[in-house]
């Protein structure tokens, strides 16, 4: 289930298969810059804290859904792992 408030076009890693090839170019013992592997390790980083927000919010899109309790939309986003959400009347 996407969550279309996030989005990855603003990251150096974009997807799992670049983050997949970028942790093994980083743990690889032909990177001899101590700079580039710091470099990768930083956006791995980034990447997974947003595709665990994204997971997130899927996953409180989905109990929202199966307990009828809270209609969640996208434009609400993600603060601090916890959506934003309005309970139905």
């Amino acid at each position: 289930m996407p969550v279309p408030a996030l989005s990855y076009t603003d990251m150096e890693i974009q997807d799992g298969a670049v983050a997949s090839t970028a942790y093994t170019r980083m743990i690889a013992e032909d990177t001899p810059q101590e700079s580039e592997r710091v470099g990768i390790k930083d956006a791995l980083l980034a990447y997974c804290a947003r595709d665990t927000d994204a997971m997130a919010g899927a996953y409180e899109a989905l109990i929202a859904e199966a307990k009828r309790k809270v209609r969640w939309k996208p434009e609400w986003g993600l603060s601090n792992g916890n959506s934003r959400h309005k309970e139905q009347d």
